[in-house]
């Protein structure tokens, strides 16, 4: 393997392990699979606001939509990357 491969390997690599940590948001993964999801998912903005930060709770069905679509892209995400590492 020369050095430009191995480069490219740290870096889906690396991009894999991120995927699995933001699924982790949604899913519990264990030794990659999924064990569990979560039950009640919310997603929050956090913006500076005033003298400090604060959040916004989106409404849930808002939520629920935006789980359902992010969950989609990285789970995509993922298996690009997983391909393109054992491509190599």
């Amino acid at each position: 393997m020369d050095t430009t491969t191995l480069g490219k390997a740290n870096k889906l690599n690396r991009e894999i392990q991120e995927f699995y940590e933001a699924l982790n948001c949604f899913e519990y993964q264990s030794e990659g699979l999924t064990t569990g999801i979560s039950t009640n998912p919310r997603l929050i903005i956090e913006f500076d606001g005033g003298d400090d930060r604060e959040h916004l709770t989106l409404p849930m069905n808002l939520s629920e939509t935006l789980t359902d679509y992010l969950k989609s892209e990285i789970k995509k995400g993922l298996k690009k990357a997983v391909d393109e590492f054992n491509a190599l």
